[in-house]
């Protein structure tokens, strides 16, 4: 049976995370002229944006979660000359505590909660890869609510107030109305004033949640201020504001 060498998906991130550079500066120089207080990045992987957004930003505090063990590593490494004001969970966030299936990629950045369609894009990418499959492995891992995280007080997140400049950046593969629902509470109290959401631009899950992200947000006050496309067209980062 064919596969593929194993060199092939770490050069593919390696050419996805050069090509990341451009568009995640893009977003940081967006950024640059809020007056951003604190940024919580969640599905934060090995904290790429993050670091480009301390480039262009005088953040206060930060809060970073990532599900995947390993990833978590890099990222703390990556992140390592900005702990003064910086915390990390190696949590993974969901609409409920319990425990979900995680689905661990070939490539880290996209694994998820969800499975992947049999969409051309999918397809495309299994080719790329030489792959019949993506998934290289699944886990049952404990998942929590951000608003359970955000209220314990074992997690030592202080409290973010309407007032300050909060950016709520989710990027977690298909899964955004799943942490969107389990920070209802944060959200509906309208204390981050930008949610950065990323959006697919194929049809790449089994479950395409895209419109209900959409009707989420604008139901609690949330209105689309600007999208930014990846050069790959693949998928792009829409960032709403606070209405009031």
């Amino acid at each position: 049976m064919k596969t593929s060498k194993p060199f092939l998906p770490t050069l593919i991130e390696q050419i996805i995370d050069f090509i990341d550079i451009f568009h995640q500066s893009r977003i940081s120089r967006f950024f640059s002229k809020k007056n951003l207080d604190i940024l919580i990045d969640i599905g934060a992987h090995k904290g790429e944006f993050t670091i480009h957004m301390l480039k262009n930003n005088n953040l206060k505090k930060i809060y970073l979660f990532e599900a995947q063990s390993s990833v978590f590593k890099k990222l703390k490494e990556n992140l390592k000359p900005h702990q003064k004001n910086l915390s990390a969970y190696n949590i993974a966030l969901n609409s409920y505590d319990g425990v979900a299936t995680f689905y661990e990629n070939i490539l880290s950045s996209t694994s998820s909660f969800k499975q992947t369609s049999n969409s051309s894009w999918v397809t495309f990418k299994k080719t790329v890869l030489g792959s019949k499959d993506i998934i290289k492995s699944q886990v049952d891992i404990e998942t929590y609510k951000f608003d359970t995280v955000y209220m314990s007080s074992e997690k030592k997140i202080d409290q973010i107030m309407p007032d300050e400049n909060s950016l709520f950046k989710i990027d977690v593969e298909g899964c955004e109305l799943d942490v969107l629902k389990g920070a209802d509470e944060f959200i509906t109290k309208r204390i981050p004033k930008y949610i950065q959401i990323e959006e697919n631009t194929f049809n790449i899950y089994q479950i395409d949640d895209r419109a209900a992200v959409r009707k989420f947000l604008k139901d609690r006050g949330y209105i689309r201020k600007k999208s930014f496309l990846f050069p790959l067209c693949n998928f792009k980062d829409i960032i709403y504001q606070r209405s009031n």
